[in-house]
């Protein structure tokens, strides 16, 4: 499975808090930037949370950039990415992935 929310119109998904790369039969990769990690989630307030389940051979790209939206993404440790904003906003989303899942920050 090779799914990129990057590529889909937003927002094409939402109230979605978790996604499971682990039944699909082989590796997965899951991409995605804060701005679909925002339209995913139905409440839209400060936390911003999505959970990636997943295993050895799967690989989540998280992009930094996302249609305007300037900040980082950053690892907060125990598999938990956080993406910051500058100005005082702070953190305005969180994914937590499986600890067997290679993740890129690009």
């Amino acid at each position: 499975l090779n799914l990129d929310f990057r590529t889909l119109p937003d927002p094409r998904l939402d109230s979605i808090e978790l996604i499971d790369l682990t039944n699909d039969g082989g590796d997965s990769t899951l991409s995605l930037n804060i701005l679909d990690v925002l339209n995913l989630n139905e409440a839209q307030t400060a936390a911003n949370t999505l959970v990636i389940n997943g295993n050895a051979g799967d690989t989540v790209n998280l992009d930094d950039s996302s249609n305007g939206q300037t900040g980082t993404w950053a690892d907060a440790g125990g598999s938990v990415y956080e993406f910051t904003v500058g100005g005082g906003v702070g953190v305005i989303g969180t994914v937590t992935i499986d600890a067997a899942v290679t993740v890129n920050i690009i």
